[in-house]
């Protein structure tokens, strides 16, 4: 499917033209309601638009519009010079303003173009704006029904690739942590088989602690027995010694 536009007058003349991946199609521009110098002036950037000379057909307009700054026409003319030109966020300005315009044609084509502009510039749910507006004016407009849903179908195939990402993402995110607990899990069995030899070490030490406490409480025990057996010892040896004295 390709993106239809165009840049239409009452005569609707088609130029055609085209962009990367999307094949457009304009039609000529509007050239009525504004009268005298600046009537002339748009009329010779009109001649101007339809040999590619854009910015020799911006000067004219921009011209045209000394005497006209309001005109809704010469704000859609700047707007078609300036999509061509690849200024996209300036020809958005330039349609917002002819859509004061009360001609519901003008203001129809000034929606659908803000549209294509938009698309371009990459914002869709701009684009599918406009399109409706558009639609809301002129609902048997074929091109805007098809870049409607050239916009939606574009939506839906970027949501598509964002949930993929995400996913990837989610997945990635996933495996990394499946490696960091394989790794810490390894790192673990590494740390318990190194602390085996020392804790055995650590045990033998224990046990020979507590079998010299053991010791030494015996031994302590001997000398408080001995002590005990000589101060009787010598308890009965000095009772002996009174009893002779009496």
């Amino acid at each position: 499917m390709v993106m239809n536009s165009r840049f239409k007058k009452f005569d609707q003349v088609k130029i055609p033209y085209s962009l990367t991946l999307v094949a457009l199609t304009f039609l000529a521009i509007f050239g009525v309601g504004i009268g005298g110098s600046a009537y002339r002036k748009n009329e010779e950037g009109n001649e101007l638009y339809r040999k590619g000379k854009y910015e020799e057909a911006l000067k004219a307009y921009t011209e045209a519009q000394l005497s006209a700054p309001e005109s809704p026409e010469l704000h859609y003319n700047i707007g078609n010079v300036l999509y061509r030109m690849g200024k996209y966020s300036e020809a958005a300005e330039a349609y917002a303003k002819a859509l004061f315009s009360e001609k519901k044609e003008l203001k129809s084509f000034s929606h659908y173009n803000n549209g294509n502009t938009k698309f371009m510039g990459g914002d869709l749910k701009g684009a599918i704006e406009s399109y409706i507006e558009s639609l809301k004016i002129n609902s048997d407009d074929q091109d805007a029904k098809k870049n409607l849903e050239l916009a939606l179908l574009r939506t839906k195939e970027q949501q598509k690739q964002q949930r993929q990402k995400e996913q990837e993402k989610q997945q990635g995110g996933q495996q990394e942590q499946k490696e960091e607990e394989k790794k810490q899990d390894s790192e673990m069995k590494d740390s318990e088989r190194s602390q085996q030899p020392g804790s055995q070490d650590m045990k033998q030490k224990q046990d020979r602690k507590s079998e010299e406490e053991k010791r030494l409480l015996g031994a302590i025990e001997e000398q408080e027995r001995e002590a005990l057996k000589k101060s009787l010892q010598k308890i009965k040896q000095e009772e002996k010694k009174i009893e002779k004295d009496w």
